[in-house]
């Protein structure tokens, strides 16, 4: 077992035991728990500088060539690096986004339209549709409908048209995640929950993150690659009591380096998994949380008002955006880095709302929905793409949908324009970057 103090396993064993929606009620295995909390993660600490013998010059010498093979390792690592180049804001290339089938199966079609909303086409039976960071490709899982034993989707690489598609796994992992270069994607086993990583060109898979050995524990699907495809970041669940109730939660965030397998955990304040991402540098990450003095205890009892934070991606400078707790969800940071949308519930609607990547200047747009309400930034971070659904039920046609597919400026100064309507609802919109 790798060395630890009482102080870390105590506080790693009081996360294991928390989570965030209400499910059934499980047994609880204590030393599965223990075991699991003390799983292997990287630690860096300064040698001893104790010995009387030594002179001060060469104390000083011992304690910075120390500091420097810690900085060092802490780079290593991926603790600590310096931001990244946010990739160039490009132009807005084509939008591809889900509909809905009629029977509402898991197997929807894959759209794409022009920037302008012209030119609409199917392109792919699937779901989930996403663009490569270069906008060379697009990803999207389908289904072999055809094969009863496939239970689980596939995941599927093609060109940004939809052509020449190549199915990369037919493994039992869903949820995937592919990331920004288009070279890896992570996905959830659906026997134990564990994350697997999958190579998109070989096809080859290992295990990113074991499963945890509680039920009670888990990993959030979200997962969040960071811009540079090196890191993971992912949500994990918990659960919470309050004598009645049992809940789930996120009790931490933790970040993977996909090369070395090395865990590191970023912050451990309790929150909610939905939005969790990465600044255009790679330097800090985006979530929900309770603010200061919360106790988890509120998530067993009803989901609580959160803030917004962020928090650099070596678990400092942690940082609340928002500063008035409310019901937001889904925060995305623009790739410009200056700003993060959201989603908030007010007055029995969900509107779209901009703030200040800092904090301040924050305004309110349309609303988007109570059935949906995905967004998006345009990738010239001038525009907010929304899905927008609705739903009636009438007596002779039965349950009828609108999805409509908008654009509204990031300042909201103008009303939104409607690119496309269906008559189904839509989700997982997704917009192409091309280069200036």
């Amino acid at each position: 077992m790798n060395e630890f103090d009482v102080t870390q396993f105590e506080a790693a064993f009081e996360r294991r035991v928390r989570r965030y929606a209400a499910v059934p009620t499980r047994r609880f295995d204590a030393a599965a728990i223990a075991h699991d909390a003390v799983r292997p993660r990287r630690r860096l600490a300064l040698p001893s500088l104790t010995r009387p013998a030594l002179a001060p010059a060469y104390v000083l010498l011992l304690i910075t060539l120390a500091g420097a093979l810690l900085v060092g390792a802490a780079f290593a690592a991926g603790l600590l690096r310096p931001p990244q180049q946010p990739r160039p804001l490009g132009a807005n290339g084509a939008i591809a986004f889900q509909v809905d089938p009629f029977d509402r199966s898991m197997a929807g079609d894959v759209h794409e339209v022009s920037a302008d909303g012209s030119g609409d086409r199917l392109i792919a039976t699937g779901r989930a549709p996403s663009f490569s960071a270069d906008g060379v490709t697009l990803s999207y899982e389908a289904f072999d409908n055809t094969d009863p034993s496939l239970a689980e989707p596939h995941l599927v690489v093609a060109a940004a048209d939809g052509g020449n598609p190549r199915t990369v796994s037919r493994a039992q992992v869903y949820e995937f995640k592919v990331a920004p270069d288009a070279h890896w994607a992570v996905g959830r086993e659906t026997a134990d929950g564990a994350l697997t990583l999958l190579d998109l060109t070989s096809g080859a898979a290992r295990t990113l993150l074991g499963a945890p050995s509680d039920p009670a524990v888990a990993y959030d699907d979200e997962v969040a690659w960071s811009p540079d495809s090196r890191f993971v970041a992912v949500g994990v669940l918990a659960e919470v009591h309050d004598g009645a109730n049992i809940a789930q939660y996120q009790a931490a965030i933790d970040v993977v380096d996909v090369s070395t397998g090395v865990v590191h955990t970023v912050t451990e304040r309790p929150g909610n998994p939905a939005g969790l991402g990465w600044s255009p540098d790679g330097s800090s990450l985006v979530y929900l949380g309770l603010p200061d003095g919360q106790p988890a205890t509120e998530f067993a009892v009803a989901p609580p008002d959160l803030d917004i934070f962020t928090i650099r991606a070596d678990g400092t400078d942690e940082h609340n955006v928002t500063n008035a707790p409310s019901s937001y969800s889904s925060p995305l940071w623009s790739p410009d880095g200056s700003r993060i949308a959201f989603r908030s519930s007010v007055a029995e609607d969900y509107l779209l709302g901009v703030i200040g990547a800092t904090g301040g200047g924050v305004v309110y747009g349309p609303s988007v929905g109570l059935v949906s309400g995905d967004f998006i930034w345009s990738p010239d971070a001038t525009m907010l793409l929304l899905v927008r659904n609705a739903h009636t039920y009438d007596v002779a046609a039965g349950d009828v949908y609108t999805g409509t597919l908008d654009t509204v400026d990031s300042s909201f100064r103008t009303a939104p324009k409607t690119l496309a309507t269906f008559d189904r609802p839509l989700a997982f919109p997704s917009w192409q970057r091309l280069e200036r």
